[in-house]
């Protein structure tokens, strides 16, 4: 990369020197620009345009001195070298007190020597930022230390010398051996401002400090972050086993479901009753015959559902047609439906055929058309409705209803907990929304909800994408 240079000088023959000069030496990559009044020249400074820039020190009936110093107030980081042309020993003393890099004589100046000063002048420049940012380091609540190539000490802060439970004075010109590949982090025990033991990460980095190869050390505090981390394993460690106990109820039960229930389908099947019952009671048999089958066929497809949760979930090609599994649902709760007297309002047209796999998008609406049957208002008659969506681009499924609502501020971050109820006198197991939110999880979906107690509640089912929301997203 080009050193960007800016001439300031008002006279446009020692530009053409400048470029001379500088054509000659060793400076073989630069662009070299000028700028012939303090007023652009100012502004160029205080917009750090340039990598360095020499300043002469007449600019018209103007001090370059004054223009130096307007310069270093107004921000300039990047080196300024001021000419001149005859010597001076006090000018020199003002112009170094006052921020310049370098002085140098316009009339015995060599394409060498400008060449030495802007190097110099560079690289002076570069360590002190980086001095800068050390002694910055220093009020830093991370413990800072650096070590020369032997590993001794040569600066330490205040936080460090607490991370490592040593006095100031032991740990100056400490030798410390940290067995570490530099640009690389480590976790170490330290001692934290409290007096515990805690855990510290450490940062290497190799430097330039004032004029030798050394290592910055940063010393973190991370003890904080280890402990939610670990509590964060303590809880997926705990919902893992309850996930797994879960599964395994489901699955027994299942099982033990399944075997009494082909036993009644046979019976049925061995029974031979046309002409021996009247149109009544024939209706009721047909009606025990058909409730069996639904029986059997809901047992196998939790089976189903247990195996698919087993495994990671990927979103089936064919299209799940949203209506046909509503309709299924109804037919299932017939008599819930009929007893609530509900009125089920539904709106399928922006989409009805979505990538779902059709046992988990049963289950997600079979469970919340039934918690709203079972928490519906006795002052109210219930109105559900359910519809599909786009917002943001992510397809959803709600369901809306009128019923007793919930207070999320009381409830909100246990809602959807594993057997978790808040309201004793209506029965139910605690696992439908647990069950809702781990299906949508499992697609990438989330779970929205907007409720207050005695005004309903709306679910929403992002089918594949988190998305932000107007409703509160439930989150794990």
């Amino acid at each position: 990369m080009s050193t960007k240079i800016l001439l300031v000088d008002d006279d446009f023959e020692d530009y053409l020197i400048i470029q001379d000069l500088l054509n000659s030496s060793k400076l073989k990559d630069f662009e070299l620009s000028w700028i012939d009044n303090s007023q652009d020249a100012l502004e160029s400074f205080c917009e750090n345009s340039y990598d360095i820039y020499l300043l002469d020190y007449r600019i018209g009936e103007e001090n370059g001195l004054q223009l130096l110093r307007n310069a270093i107030d107004c921000g300039c980081l990047s080196p300024i070298i001021l000419l001149t042309g005859y010597s001076n020993e006090r000018l020199e003393q003002e112009a170094l007190k006052a921020g310049a890099a370098d002085y140098l004589l316009k009339n015995d100046i060599t394409g060498d020597q400008l060449y030495r000063s802007i190097w110099y002048s560079l690289e002076k420049t570069k360590l002190e930022r980086q001095v800068y940012l050390v002694r910055e380091r220093a009020k830093s609540p991370n413990g800072i230390l650096i070590l020369n190539k032997n590993n001794q000490v040569i600066y330490a802060n205040e936080a460090a010398t607490i991370f490592l439970n040593v006095k100031m004075s032991e740990l100056s010109n400490m030798y410390l051996h940290f067995d570490f590949k530099p640009n690389q982090n480590h976790e170490v025990e330290i001692t934290t401002k409290g007096g515990k033991l805690g855990v510290g990460e450490i940062r290497t980095m190799d430097i330039n400090y004032e004029g030798q190869n050394a290592t910055l050390i940063t010393i973190i505090d991370i003890t904080g972050h280890k402990q939610l981390q670990n509590n964060l394993l303590m809880v997926n460690a705990k919902l893992e086993k309850q996930n797994n106990y879960l599964r395994q109820f489901a699955y027994i039960a299942s099982h033990d479901l399944k075997s009494p229930v082909n036993n009644i389908l046979s019976l049925i099947d061995l029974l031979n009753i046309e002409g021996k019952l009247d149109s009544s009671e024939l209706e009721l048999f047909n009606a025990l015959k058909k409730a069996s089958n639904k029986l059997d066929r809901s047992i196998h497809e939790m089976i189903s559902l247990l195996k698919d949760h087993q495994e990671d979930v990927e979103i089936e090609d064919n299209q799940v047609n949203v209506e046909d599994v509503f309709e299924d649902i109804k037919e299932s709760l017939f008599e819930q439906i009929e007893k609530s007297e509900a009125e089920i309002e539904t709106d399928f047209d922006p989409i009805i055929n979505i990538k779902y796999n059709r046992v988990h998008l049963r289950s997600i609406l079979l469970n919340l058309i039934t918690n709203a049957i079972k928490y519906r208002r006795s002052d109210a008659k219930l109105r559900i409705k359910i519809t599909t969506g786009v917002n943001e681009g992510n397809e959803y499924l709600e369901v809306k209803d009128n019923g007793m609502g919930i207070d999320l501020d009381l409830h909100g971050k246990a809602l959807f907990g594993l057997f978790t109820r808040f309201n004793k006198q209506i029965e139910g197991s605690g696992i439908g929304l647990y069950s809702v939110k781990s299906i949508a999880e499992s697609y990438g979906g989330s779970v929205a909800v907007k409720s207050r107690p005695g005004e309903g509640a709306i679910f929403r089912i992002y089918l594949y994408n988190k998305v932000r929301s107007p409703m509160q997203v439930i989150e794990s």
